[in-house]
């Protein structure tokens, strides 16, 4: 038998390439997450709107730039919003709604997967069933009543995940996943969401007006208001009064009454968002404070509080003539909600106290803990609302634009004198905004 001549073991290394342990690290930056690489919006989502553009042409659109998304169990990026309107919905409530635009744009039915053929609605309860018949979500036992849907929805839509970086188009489908509608166009194969982020959002207000008519034989001027406390709605107070309140400096006070209007937090005074009132005399001239309010026809809207004030002459008249104004007004308001799917906007009362923000319906931000809130009180907050910036800014409305035409959409509009110095950020929202933008420190 052969001898052994040499018998040792050798040190063999199998990492010489440093492959030790997988590398795990994509990129420090969270605010932009790599995910997969391919975030998708989901190929079900109806169209929100369509732009036409002279050289592109029309492109159509299923998420706006700014909203706050979700993911389905397909990773796919939804409106979050839209996880509300399924929860808790009536069995019947339509919850989903396709046009010819969808069936022109190659939208596939949710319930079939397949290319819409014409336009249709879904319920909440098809929607349900379409989640566990085409197997996104398991389930022992059929769905049937709300409370089965709720539970449904809750485990095929997400909390949310970020903001739309950008306005999502229609998604196109690619050649290699077999699922491109027109083989010439594909403009975006891919989308990408935010998770942190300063934004600067339009304060929506609520769109219809708040009337108070002011029976002036039944008011008393009110010298001597309770302390501590906002006046009732409707009262007026003299000038002994306005000083009771320590709101404003005692020598800026003139001989004016303040006038409590039915709402705190009113919009300011513009086209977008007017305050008006039937008698034409008494809201002539607006001015930026109690100071100012000298003439009859002065007055000054202390917004945030809710006082309309001014003279004591006007006032005197109406009581002399016994004529009772109705003053006209926009306020903000926890119930607002968005009616138009396109933009991205702030709603709601904030709370000043806490500064978080959600997300309501509309897949908008709001006040967390608003009524228009649609996390639970548990879920975390998507960010902190830092301050809000009234436009116009920089004297931009005395800034002279190259075209200033009558009869035109604000579209059309360069900001600037044509916008009477407002931006584009509020003069194209769908919704009514008087002002303001929301600065809000977005973190999910």
């Amino acid at each position: 038998m052969p001898a052994t001549r040499y018998n040792r073991d050798f040190y063999v290394r199998d990492d010489i390439w440093g492959s030790i342990t997988p590398n795990w690290r994509v990129q420090p930056n969270i605010a932009v997450p790599h995910g997969k690489g391919q975030w998708k919006p989901a190929l079900w989502l109806p169209i929100v709107f369509t732009q036409t553009s002279t050289l592109p042409g029309t492109d159509a659109y299923v998420i706006s730039s700014g909203k706050i998304v979700a993911l389905d169990v397909e990773d796919r990026l939804v409106p979050a919003g839209l996880r509300s309107a399924l929860i808790g919905a009536a069995t019947t409530t339509v919850v989903i709604t396709y046009t010819q635009t969808d069936v022109d744009w190659g939208v596939v039915d949710f319930e079939t997967g397949e290319r819409l053929t014409a336009a249709k609605t879904i319920t909440s309860i098809d929607f349900a069933h379409a989640c566990v018949n085409r197997g996104f979500v398991e389930r022992a036992t059929a769905v049937t009543d709300v409370s089965e849907i709720t539970e449904v929805i809750e485990a095929f839509i997400s909390l949310p995940v970020g903001v739309a970086a950008y306005d999502f188009h229609v998604y196109a489908g690619t050649p290699e996943d077999g699922d491109q509608h027109y083989l010439n166009y594909n403009k975006q194969s891919r989308v990408q969401f935010l998770t942190e982020i300063e934004a600067h959002v339009p304060y929506m207000s609520g769109d219809t007006t708040t009337d108070d008519t002011i029976d002036v034989s039944a008011v008393t001027l009110d010298s001597a208001p309770t302390a501590n406390q906002r006046p009732a709605d409707g009262d007026v107070l003299d000038a002994t009064g306005i000083a009771v309140l320590e709101r404003y400096n005692s020598d800026d006070i003139g001989d004016v009454v303040l006038l409590t209007l039915s709402e705190r937090d009113v919009a300011a005074n513009t086209s977008r968002t007017p305050i008006a009132e039937d008698i034409g005399t008494i809201l002539v001239n607006e001015v930026g404070s109690i100071a100012d309010v000298t003439a009859d026809g002065d007055f000054y809207l202390d917004a945030q509080a809710g006082y309309l004030i001014f003279t004591r002459d006007v006032w005197d008249t109406l009581v002399t003539d016994d004529t009772d104004p109705t003053f006209s007004f926009y306020a903000y308001s926890d119930a607002a909600l968005a009616a138009s799917e396109q933009y991205i906007y702030f709603n709601g009362i904030p709370n000043y106290g806490s500064r978080l923000v959600s997300v309501d319906a509309a897949s908008n931000f709001c006040q967390k803990g608003s009524s228009a809130d649609i996390l639970d009180a548990g879920d975390p907050a998507l960010g902190t609302l830092l301050t809000f910036d009234a436009e116009p800014k920089d004297l931009l409305q005395y800034v002279k634009t190259a075209f200033e035409l009558d009869n035109v959409s604000a579209a059309s509009r360069m900001p600037g004198s044509a916008t009477a110095g407002y931006s584009d950020k509020i003069t194209l929202a769908n919704e009514t905004v008087a002002n303001q933008l929301a600065v809000i420190k977005v973190r999910i």
